[in-house]
């Protein structure tokens, strides 16, 4: 081979890597990205898509679509999107009917339901296991889209990185808000669980995951009598290490009793404030609290259900929405008035704050998405398991248990062959 060959044959290879990089970069770099302006109940002030994640969106190749006026209760400007690279439109359904992938907060409602289809990938907090949500489930099993659950994603230790950050400021924002209702003229107790002169009201919170850390961040920062509630032994001498310097540094009391049903009916008597914070992968929340057990607790005091997202952890659960948050349910023999809140949206009362962590947990998992599509999903163990439905099937089988549709569920890896 003369040398004038073996360059040439040289630059024939280069260019032909060269061409075979353009267009893997062609096939990666053209997804179409959307975000929308939240309708849940009039109330959600979150949007899917930061400034910031649109500017690594668009510097990736991509195109970003965001409705007009989405990011405004996140005090989040359309000029700060257009900024960053995004198109701005004023219709949702134009949003919807042009993108591959829609990054949204929480599930769509009714009215949006038209808007699924296949070839659609929606990434979002979905809570299907939650009896409220079968039309939705039959809707997203209809269309054969792809739903990505952000509350399913989890690690190998079981933690749940795109859960946390809502969950953290869930579990924080539930405290004031009970406050609220344990006091006048909200409510009917008219006290406060803040200690004053060496006098506390008592916080009893179920479930010492993330929502309950962060619930008892809150009430011992008050000096409160804090009681929780944890099944698992580890994760009670964790929260013990953890939260006992912080009792101290309060002057607060500080209990971590195993959760059986004998201790919580104890506990729940002398409680002025319960907060139910069980989070089951993909499940609806255990009822651990029955009717008959509002008979024996304080009169006026209130339930903060932050499990409300998988049901609830009442016999009595009920989603009450931001401007109406609360219910009376009354004792079945004293009469005793319980106030209770089933807001399933918490972190929206502080959207700015909300939207800005959710985002910093979301936007790598969104880039992931759109340079690598369904195969970056299964390729991630903790991602694919974000997988809730796809192709017409229920991935989860006690989402499809809890609707009456075991016909359609079918192992992720199964649908994906």
């Amino acid at each position: 081979m003369c040398p004038s060959q073996g360059r040439r044959r040289g630059f024939e290879s280069r260019l032909s890597l060269f061409a075979n990089i353009l267009l893997i970069n062609f096939f990666y770099t053209n997804m179409k990205i959307g975000t929308v302006k939240e309708i849940k109940d009039n109330t959600e002030t979150r949007v899917g898509l930061t400034p910031q994640t649109v500017k690594e969106l668009t510097g990736l190749g991509h195109e970003v679509l965001v409705q007009e006026g989405a990011g405004l209760s996140s005090q989040i400007s359309d000029e700060e999107y257009r900024q960053a690279g995004a198109e701005i439109l004023s219709n949702a359904k134009e949003i919807w009917d042009k993108v591959d992938l829609i990054v949204k907060v929480k599930e769509p409602q009714k009215e949006e339901f038209t808007y699924l289809r296949e070839n659609l990938t929606l990434f979002t907090y979905l809570h299907l296991a939650n009896p409220a949500n079968k039309d939705l489930t039959i809707a997203a099993l209809e269309s054969k889209g792809t739903f990505i659950a952000y509350e399913t994603i989890m690690f190998e230790d079981k933690t749940t990185p795109l859960l946390a950050p809502m969950s953290e400021v869930a579990g924080q924002r539930i405290i004031d808000v009970c406050s609220e209702y344990l006091a006048s003229p909200k409510g009917t107790a008219n006290k406060m669980v803040n200690k004053i002169r060496d006098k506390a009201g008592k916080i009893l919170i179920i479930g010492g995951g993330v929502v309950g850390r962060n619930s008892a961040y809150s009430a011992l920062g008050r000096g409160a009598n804090v009681v929780i509630l944890e099944l698992r032994e580890e994760q009670r001498k964790q929260l013990q290490e953890e939260l006992q310097p912080l009792a101290n540094a309060f002057g607060a009391t500080l209990k971590i009793l195993e959760s059986t049903k004998e201790i919580l009916a104890q506990e729940i008597q002398d409680a002025d404030m319960i907060i139910g914070s069980i989070y089951i992968k993909g499940a609806r929340a255990d009822r651990l609290i029955n009717r008959e057990m509002l008979d024996v607790m304080k009169d006026g005091a209130v339930i903060g259900d932050v499990a409300i997202d998988q049901g609830g952890i009442c016999e009595f659960s009920k989603i009450t929405h931001i401007k109406e948050p609360s219910i009376i349910i009354t004792g079945p023999q004293t009469g005793k008035k319980i106030v209770y809140l089933g807001i399933p949206n918490i972190p929206a009362t502080v959207g700015a704050t909300a939207t800005h962590a959710l985002n910093a947990a979301t936007k790598e998992y969104v880039k992931k998405f759109a340079q690598g599509g369904i195969d970056a999903v299964l390729s991630d163990h903790a991602f694919k398991q974000g997988i809730n439905i796809a192709k017409g099937h229920i991935t989860l089988e006690p989402v499809a248990k809890e609707h009456g549709l075991e016909d359609k569920f079918m192992p992720l890896d199964k649908i994906f062959e």
